[in-house]
C-alpha cells in the first residue's frame, strides 16, 4: 500500500518536545475514566509505588516527561500532561484518589 504524506494545517507549530530527543513519553493506564477526570479537575496524578522509580528517574534525567491517559479496555486515549514535580512533591492540598498512590504534579 503506497503511503500518503499528511500535509500540516497552516499556522500548525509542531511542539518542541517532538523535536527533541531528552524527552521521555510513558502510558499511563487507569482502571476507570473517574481517576483521568479528577487528574485533569485537580491538576494531580498518583500512580502505584512500582511505576515511582521509573517515572521519578525520567523526570531528574530528561527534559520533560510526557504522560499519555488511557483507561483500560477504552480502545482510546483519553489525553496527555507533562510531569511537573516528582511523584510524591505534589502542591494539591487535597487527595482526590483518597491515598490510592503518592501524589505528583
Amino acid at each position: 500500500m503506497p503511503s500518503i504524506a499528511l500535509a500540516e494545517p497552516r499556522g500548525f507549530r509542531r511542539s518542541p518536545l517532538l523535536e527533541d530527543a531528552r524527552s521521555r513519553y510513558f502510558m499511563i493506564t487507569s482502571n476507570n475514566g473517574e481517576n483521568v477526570v479528577k487528574s485533569v479537575q485537580h491538576n494531580v496524578w498518583a500512580t502505584q509505588r512500582k511505576n515511582e522509580q521509573k517515572l521519578n528517574d525520567a523526570f531528574r534525567t530528561s527534559s520533560s516527561v510526557i504522560l499519555i491517559f488511557a483507561v483500560n479496555k477504552s480502545g482510546a486515549f483519553q489525553g496527555y500532561a507533562r510531569m511537573r514535580s516528582y511523584i510524591g512533591r505534589s502542591t494539591c492540598r487535597s487527595d482526590p484518589f483518597r491515598g490510592f498512590g503518592r501524589l505528583f504534579d
